[in-house]
């Protein structure tokens, strides 16, 4: 987790089995041991932490690098440990002495990622050029007698380079250990779209290649003029690197993220990967009749389950039992309690959306400026109506549901009114189409960002650009309040269900309490650490939701103008809210392309409890802070040694003090 915290799960009950905190910053990649008893995790405080899975404890940790742990191999040959590191070092680690006992200075930049081929002699490793470096593991033997000679017992020795065709930085390497258990496949992801796939050669196939190799390196010389020197020359000897022969290569419209490595009831190939668009492709290698490569061919796509981009809108049906989700490509319906997709439509870039006529149809706002209507029970787009001249920021339904308003970036707040098209297309039964007719319209001097209406249809709210806040009588339009206080534009805004509270907020950061009989501001709170996003309230309750840029949901008492929970799972900035009508749950959608849902539990909390927590959690970044003073102090003398695997906390200080 990007706390420092790792998890252990049971695949199949889906329960926790065990929690470990050791690292001050993200953990950035994890190993396994042979025997799947010790678990070794790298953090991008530069730290590696060894853990017992069977006592579920801490081991030790290894201080060394200086930079962010990037990849973590096990060499149970040797009872070592290999991690890389973004300061360009590969580190050896005897885990019986708990020291380093090697340290390769070879690559130029970065090092991203490693793999251990499956019979354990070949270590390849990725930096930020095309060149990958091959390292031979050398057996025990080996390094005993050079221990015997007196020389250093280098476990890796430098044995060739290969050069991929991609120019990219590396971002995943990976062996195929095959049905018998031999290395065949070698897989390499650069930070693209790319993925290259080589053969593992067999020892025959490397000297030819080394010879060919040696012969273009001769040829190349002598056209420099040193013929005569290469006439003596010793026939070359292959490397590791000579026994990599590209494949296939697979090239995709997204950029890959990951890939994985599996194998058909056949035996065949697989090549699962990741893309960016939030979805996955099964590739299958097939070998060409004339043995000169393999093709990869996808066979499987899963792409519908989920959105490609960031979810900028989000509505809960009036029965609480689907949630309607906007992205760029259209919409998607889905079951609020199972979580399955229903349904996919294609359409514009929605920017906002809502429920309509008893949740059998759906109307999204555009980025173009159009509202789409859409038919949920077969999922088709039925209408659009060209509403705005530019992106449409809000939409509500009007609470006597006879038809909904819009605003837009044209500075134009328009109402719409529900109809019913009867088509015949010459069959027996007429269907019935809704229609959205244009009613009136209110022209504003600035854009408009945001809408909000009272649940008795008194009045109308709407967010500006210029920072303020206007109130509007919903029947005649007449102007009733203006609310200023926010600093820069606001972009959210609601109002509670009895009417007398409005709740704001903008990219000033801050939240905004106000009174709506007299527009008095009753308390500004500073909510997030960027622009708010979404500001929601619980039906019926004076309780409000909101969402920011920081990527955090926040829980307030509109009353008391306290925080009562802060709930953080979204790994960007979240962008949507919608609460339930029965105030059960609340979902949120991100640009992390995911959608949540969070539930009122029937656990009771203690805000006091929770002032602590949040107590708790500065006062352990602040002791971060200091361990990582500490560290810089004395950097040179921990080179390559190790130190317990604990870290301070305010109740390990506590324990220390008493």
């Amino acid at each position: 987790h990007t706390s420092g915290t790792l998890k252990l799960w049971d695949a199949l009950s889906g329960s926790c089995e065990a929690s470990f905190t050791g690292h001050r910053t993200a953990v950035s990649c994890l190993a396994y041991s042979e025997d799947r008893a010790i678990l070794a995790s790298g953090g991008r405080d530069s730290d590696i932490v060894l853990w017992d899975l069977v006592a579920e404890t801490g081991l030790f940790r290894l201080k060394g690098h200086r930079n962010e742990v990037t990849s973590l191999v096990f060499l149970p040959r040797h009872n070592s440990l290999v991690s890389s590191s973004k300061d360009a070092c590969i580190r050896v680690w005897s885990l019986d002495s708990q020291h380093c006992t090697q340290v390769v200075t070879a690559h130029r930049g970065e090092i991203w990622s490693m793999a251990l081929s499956q019979d354990g002699r070949c270590l390849v490793t990725g930096s930020l050029d095309e060149q990958l470096l091959c390292f031979r593991v050398r057996s025990a033997e080996e390094c005993d007698r050079d221990a015997e000679a007196g020389r250093a017992a280098e476990i890796l020795e430098h044995d060739g380079n290969l050069v991929r065709r991609s120019q990219t930085k590396i971002q995943q390497l990976e062996f195929d250990a095959g049905k018998s258990g031999s290395t065949k496949y070698f897989g390499v992801l650069g930070a693209g779209k790319v993925f290259e796939l080589y053969r593992v050669a067999s020892k025959k196939e490397a000297a030819k290649k080394a010879k060919r190799r040696l012969k273009r390196k001769r040829e190349k010389e002598r056209e420099r003029g040193e013929e005569e020197a290469q006439e003596t020359a010793a026939p070359g000897e292959p490397t590791l690197a000579d026994e990599f022969q590209l494949e296939a290569t697979l090239s995709l419209k997204h950029k890959i993220k990951s890939f994985y490595f599996t194998h058909s009831r056949s035996g065949k190939l697989r090549i699962v990967v990741a893309l960016a668009n939030n979805s996955i492709e099964v590739h299958e290698v097939n070998q060409k009749v004339d043995d000169t490569g393999a093709e990869p061919l996808r066979i499987h796509s899963l792409d519908s389950q989920g959105h490609g981009g960031d979810v900028r809108s989000l509505s809960v049906s009036n029965d609480n039992t689907m949630i309607l989700s906007a992205s760029y490509s259209g919409i998607k319906i889905w079951n609020a309690s199972t979580g399955n997709c229903l349904r996919s439509c294609a359409g514009g870039y929605g920017l906002c959306c809502t429920f309509v006529v008893g949740d059998k149809y759906a109307c999204v706002g555009t980025k173009s400026g159009a509202i789409e209507v859409y038919d949920v029970s077969f999922g088709g787009r039925i209408q659009v109506v060209e509403a705005h001249d530019q992106a449409v920021w809000g939409l509500r339904a009007l609470p006597d549901s006879t038809g909904l308003c819009s605003v837009s970036g044209d500075g134009q707040i328009k109402f719409w009114e529900y109809g019913m098209l009867v088509t015949d297309e010459g069959t027996e039964v007429a269907s019935k189409a809704l229609t959205l007719e244009h009613k009136r319209s209110l022209k504003m001097p600035e854009d408009v960002l945001c809408v909000a209406l009272d649940s008795q249809g008194k009045y109308i709210a709407v967010g500006m650009i210029d920072a303020s806040i206007k109130v509007f009588f919903l029947d005649t339009l007449k102007f009733y309040l203006s609310l200023y206080g926010h600093k820069l534009p606001v972009l959210c805004c609601d109002i509670s269900s009895d009417g007398a509270l409005l709740a704001s907020g903008s990219a000033d950061k801050n939240l905004k309490i106000w009174g709506v009989d007299f527009g008095d501001c009753h308390k500004s709170l500073f909510a997030h650490t960027d622009s708010v996003t979404q500001v929601k309230f619980v039906p019926k309750t004076h309780y409000v939701f909101t969402t920011g840029k920081d990527g955090v949901l926040k829980y307030w008492d509109a009353d008391k103008f306290e925080l009562l929970l802060e709930l953080k799972a979204h790994h960007s900035e979240i962008w949507t809210l919608a609460v339930s009508g029965a105030g059960d749950f609340c979902v949120t959608g991100s640009h992390d392309t995911s959608i949540r849902r969070w539930d009122r539990t029937e656990e009771a909390f203690f805000l006091e409890e929770e002032k602590e927590k949040r107590l708790e959690t500065m006062f352990d970044s602040v002791l971060d802070e200091d361990d990582d003073i500490e560290k810089l102090n004395a950097a040179w003398d921990a080179e390559g040694k190790s130190r317990s695997a604990g870290r301070k906390s305010q109740q390990s200080v506590s324990a220390a003090d008493a």
